[in-house]
């Protein structure tokens, strides 16, 4: 994506901010989106691609990780081409996802800081694109 689709789509929101855009821009700014601070949100990945801070390469998903923690399922992240399920980059974007995802923090199941501490002896199965 170029900086000036960037703009493009930023300049064409609607009222309540949705963005109008394909999924393969979407996943342009995702992987953007992961690579920046957890503080962070989408409209923030999408204006450093505006700004020509970023390159938005569109990735190629191959397939989902997904980490359990005995029957109950933690996290699901894409897995893109060039990666596999248990490296730092997908573990990162899980860690991500739960601390982004994870409200109320302090729930005791389902809580941002449950999750991250199950995420650590979690289990990782490789799902594959399409399956």
């Amino acid at each position: 994506m170029s900086p000036q689709r960037a703009q493009e789509i930023w300049d064409s929101r609607l009222p309540f901010g949705e963005l109008s855009m394909t999924d393969a821009e979407r996943m342009a700014v995702r992987k953007v989106w992961t690579g920046m601070p957890g503080h962070t949100c989408f409209a923030d990945a999408l204006l450093r691609i505006a700004r020509g801070e970023a390159d938005a390469v569109q990735p190629v998903m191959i397939g989902t990780a997904v980490f359990t923690y005995g029957d109950e399922i933690i996290e699901q992240t894409p897995v893109y081409e060039g990666e596999m399920a248990g490296t730092d980059a997908v573990y990162a974007r899980a860690r991500r996802s739960i601390q982004m995802l994870g409200m109320p923090a302090t729930d005791p199941v389902h809580g941002c800081n449950a999750r991250l501490i199950k995420l650590q002896t979690a289990t990782v199965k490789f799902y594959p694109r399409g399956h």
